[in-house]
């Protein structure tokens, strides 16, 4: 078996709605596992890790441990104000897994955070 190497992948997406909304999707446990690509799950004693920081103010972080994937994992994700909501920029590193499959399960969580977003957004 080949030995397993680092490999990072950087991604943005915009989203029409304010900061705290997105954060909030991509911190609060009962929406994250609504949208975390399978087979991975939250476990406090996951070998993965989610850091999801609010635009630059250090105390507005969350770290979320996960599980279901071999060898550790991190995703750094930033949510930044912008001029029609806010962004995040998310990059992940991996020690086992391809790049098309890392970009399959970039893709499924987005159109799941987008989907629970539009379900909770409030307009006014």
């Amino acid at each position: 078996m080949p030995e397993a190497r680092e490999m990072t992948l950087p991604y943005a997406q915009s989203y029409g709605v304010v900061p705290e909304l997105v954060y909030a999707t991509l911190t609060e446990p009962e929406q994250v596992t609504r949208w975390l690509p399978r087979p991975l799950k939250l476990d406090d004693q996951g070998p993965g890790t989610i850091r999801v920081r609010l635009m630059e103010q250090p105390g507005d972080q969350t770290y979320l441990s996960v599980d279901g994937r071999d060898g550790p994992w991190q995703v750094e994700v930033l949510v930044v104000a912008e001029g029609s909501g806010a962004r995040a920029d998310i990059t992940v590193t991996t020690h086992r897994c391809d790049a098309l499959e890392l970009e399959r399960f970039i893709a499924e969580a987005h159109e799941s955070i987008k989907d629970l977003i539009a379900e909770r957004f409030q307009p006014g």
